[in-house]
């Protein structure tokens, strides 16, 4: 048997490699700053990006529109508040329906009176001009321009003065309750108008408006008072001051054809007829309004008519 011993040669470690120069490595290190330099300059151009738990992309742009969304939101809030703060303000400005108001009876109750009247208006004026868009400020501004004249006249002039003393004379509980129901009607009118989504709201809104007129005339008339220092009908000329000051100005403006009760039962029988129904259930106390003033829900009529004519 033939045995051939073979002796091999194993090769020293890293033979096959050749040494890194000082010239290569600069070339390398070179290399790697330009790819440095251009990611650097590529994601400058690009949004800035957050990660949120490894997943969720954020851009500055969409970190800016949260920003915008949630000052919306708290703008929002604040404006839900003051509608609140709204809602009792807005009673304070007309003696009717107000069964809290306290009737001044002297000189010094009247300055007091009308202090408060001027805190309301402000309260009126300042949820207007943050809360409010374009058409429905202006709409509101024109009603808190008449109410501040007719304000005006009631606590800065002395003919003023004496003839809303007379009128408050008589306003007590026993005297004012007709009244008070007279606005709640009147409310409950423009709320059944506002949920039946009318075609014609603003003519609906015109005909309870005359209802409430002559709703209030009438309970003034029958108001017999010992304390009257004048005549009735001065009263009721007074009294239609204060009716006007609350919207008379865009009932005349907006009303048209529909300036009575005569005109309304002509052209809307059947709904002048649910709005009797509705006056009796107030006055039998079977329906209370939600709203505590007129103001509101007129101007809202007002507001959505104006909308649906835009679309």
């Amino acid at each position: 048997m033939f045995t051939e011993t073979v002796n091999h040669k194993m090769p020293a470690k890293n033979s096959n490699h050749k040494s890194i120069t000082p010239t290569a490595s600069r070339t390398i290190l070179a290399r790697t700053l330009v790819v440095v330099v251009c990611s650097l300059a590529l994601v400058q151009q690009l949004p800035a990006v957050t990660f949120i738990d490894g997943a969720t992309p954020i851009t500055s742009a969409t970190r800016a529109t949260r920003q915008q969304q949630q000052q919306a939101n708290g703008a929002a809030e604040v404006c839900l508040r003051r509608a609140g703060e709204l809602d009792k303000c807005l009673p304070k400005l007309v003696v009717y329906g107000d069964r809290k108001f306290d009737p001044p009876r002297n000189d010094e109750q009247l300055d007091k009176h009308c202090l408060l009247l001027d805190d309301n208006l402000k309260c009126v004026s300042s949820y207007s001009r943050e809360c409010l868009p374009p058409f429905a400020r202006n709409l509101y501004s024109v009603v808190t321009r008449r109410l501040k004249g007719q304000f005006a006249k009631r606590c800065k002039s002395k003919e003023g003065r004496a003839d809303f003393l007379n009128l408050m004379a008589c306003a007590d509980l026993k005297h004012m309750e007709p009244a008070h129901r007279c606005m709640d009607a009147f409310i409950a009118h423009l709320e059944h108008i506002g949920a039946g989504q009318q075609s014609r709201q603003i003519e609906l809104t015109c005909c309870t408006f005359q209802l409430f007129q002559d709703c209030i005339f009438t309970v003034s008339k029958r108001m017999k008072c010992s304390e009257r220092k004048v005549s009735s009908e001065k009263s009721i000329e007074y009294v239609k001051t204060i009716i006007n000051s609350m919207g008379g100005d865009m009932m005349e403006f907006m009303c048209g054809r529909f300036e009575s009760i005569q005109a309304c039962r002509a052209g809307y029988p059947k709904l002048m007829d649910e709005f009797s129904e509705l006056s009796g259930r107030v006055l039998n106390g079977t329906l209370k309004p939600k709203a505590a003033s007129p103001l509101r829900p007129m101007l809202q009529l007002f507001i959505d008519s104006q909308q649906s004519n835009d679309e």
